[in-house]
């Protein structure tokens, strides 16, 4: 039986801890892709309601609380433009049980995919480096990379467009330790940790923390992928590192590495679960 936090809204910051049955799980969000929500920014961060494998057990929502995670992960393909037929082939192939949905961004022209599979059980919150990695190279590093941050929350599924999917897959649920075994593999980038009192907007500023706030540029990183989930060609990616100079100076270091090159695979390592 899948546990999950729910959150009524990107600001809340008291997660509830529930759970469901896993066929029971997936019809609920299935049920929730057909209500039509309106896809503004003001309405998804202030009226969305979110889920998250990450588990707080009654603390307060920051990474540092995070004590483990649900039997069940999610992952994001929007930087490379994967369609939904593409996400099912990954599904089919690696025999994964679960659903994949489009969110708020989703066009027929730039695809914006969410996929959530059942794993056979959960683990602990310092193995999520670890776990996340290898879930990363089963996709053959197709999927949102900044998804690697520990307390991410994933917005419920709903309506947001006439282009708006929702596909069920029936599979099993993914051993844990086969996943780390076949496919992890070390990479120097460390799992990110997010300051929830943050905020963006798409506009002139393009980002903009709160009064006070400081942004990191591990955040910076995050927040554009959210801006531009799919990769902006090459006058977008030149406005955006003016933009983004204005709060740091490293720009094109962070506007690298939220689309990066293609990079050859390195020697694998495998530290003990």
């Amino acid at each position: 039986m899948p546990k999950y936090s729910y959150i009524h809204n990107s600001n809340d910051v008291w997660p509830s801890l529930l759970d469901k049955p896993w066929d029971e799980f997936i019809d609920w969000l299935k049920f929730l892709s057909k209500q039509e929500r309106p896809a503004t920014r003001e309405f998804k961060i202030h009226k969305t309601p979110a889920i998250m494998p990450a588990l707080f057990y009654g603390q307060y929502r920051r990474d540092t609380n995070v004590v483990d995670f649900g039997n069940w992960c999610c992952v994001d393909a929007d930087k490379n433009n994967i369609t939904a037929d593409k996400m099912l082939n990954y599904f089919r192939r690696c025999e994964l049980n679960g659903c994949i949905y489009s969110t708020t961004s989703h066009t027929d022209e730039c695809h914006a995919i969410r996929g959530i599979f059942e794993l056979e059980h959960g683990y602990d919150a310092e193995l999520h480096p670890y776990i996340w990695d290898s879930v990363y190279q089963m996709f053959d590093e197709k999927i949102d990379r900044s998804c690697d941050t520990i307390g991410r929350i994933y917005y419920i599924p709903a309506s947001w467009s006439e282009a708006a999917i929702f596909r069920k897959i029936v599979g099993k649920p993914l051993n844990v330790e086969y996943l780390y075994q076949n496919f992890y593999k070390e990479r120097k980038c460390a799992t990110r940790p997010i300051d929830h009192a943050i905020e963006y907007h798409n506009g002139n500023d393009i980002i903009r923390p709160r009064d006070g706030i400081d942004l990191t540029d591990d955040e910076i990183a995050i927040l554009l992928s959210t801006i531009c989930p799919c990769p902006p060609n090459y006058d977008d990616w030149i406005s955006l590192s003016w933009a983004v100079m204005g709060y740091t100076p490293n720009a094109i270091a962070i506007l690298s590495s939220v689309w990066p090159e293609q990079q050859a695979d390195g020697n694998r390592s495998l530290p003990s679960l």
